[in-house]
């Protein structure tokens, strides 16, 4: 077992000694900038009346989403009197959704790159930047 642990370890830093010496380095731009430039952004993102509500309702969400994968095996046992096997098909289901959710957006933001079109958020925040 240790053998093993030793020659991922030894593996794995070779292969970080050669991609280091083969692949160029790809960041060319400074990050020597004052920090006012750096968080511009952020900044007109902090006051957009748009993106604020928006950023914090998904916050909600996804902390309703957390609190129901921590407390909902106990849930459904306990109340709900089902089996494991429930909830593991209830998982499934809501892990196919999130999955869905995700192709859903990716499309989205293929279709916006391929046709030009960009998101009104972003076009509103980046415009006088």
């Amino acid at each position: 077992m240790d053998r093993i642990i030793l020659v991922s370890c030894g593996l794995g830093a070779v292969v970080v000694v050669i991609a280091g010496a083969l692949l160029p380095e790809t960041r060319v731009h400074s990050f020597r900038q004052p920090l006012g430039k750096a968080f511009a952004v952020h900044r007109r993102m902090a006051i957009n009346r748009v993106y604020l509500p928006t950023a914090l309702s998904m916050a909600c969400l996804i902390s309703v989403m957390y609190g129901f994968e921590s407390l909902a095996p106990f849930y459904i046992q306990t109340d709900l009197k089902h089996s494991p096997v429930f909830y593991s098909h209830l998982q499934r289901l809501l892990g196919c959704l999130w999955l869905g959710g995700n192709f859903s957006i990716e499309s989205s933001a293929l279709k916006s790159k391929l046709t030009g079109a960009s998101p009104l958020l972003w076009e509103y925040l980046y415009s006088s930047a």
